[in-house]
């Protein structure tokens, strides 16, 4: 393995140049957070949605900030 795990969970700050497709991110997060809010009726499978929707933001904006080359590791350890 290149590189040690902790990597992969250790705090990444975004860069400057990362800071705008975060932004981005989370601005498409929100709209669809509203419009679940907005159409669906309260209920368990509207909260599954509200939360799945800020599990993709969260992996979306790792997948922004992380060096991948710590998720190869880990991929190396958990492959597939």
């Amino acid at each position: 393995m290149s590189r040690p795990l902790s990597d992969v969970v250790s705090y990444h700050a975004a860069t400057p140049d990362q800071i705008a497709s975060i932004t981005s991110v989370r601005n498409a997060t929100q709209t669809m957070l509203d419009t679940i809010v907005a159409n669906c009726p309260p209920s368990p499978d509207r909260s599954a949605a509200l939360r799945k929707v800020r599990e993709a933001m969260m992996t979306a904006n790792a997948s922004i900030v992380v060096d991948q080359k710590a998720v190869s590791a880990l991929n190396q350890v958990m492959p597939g």
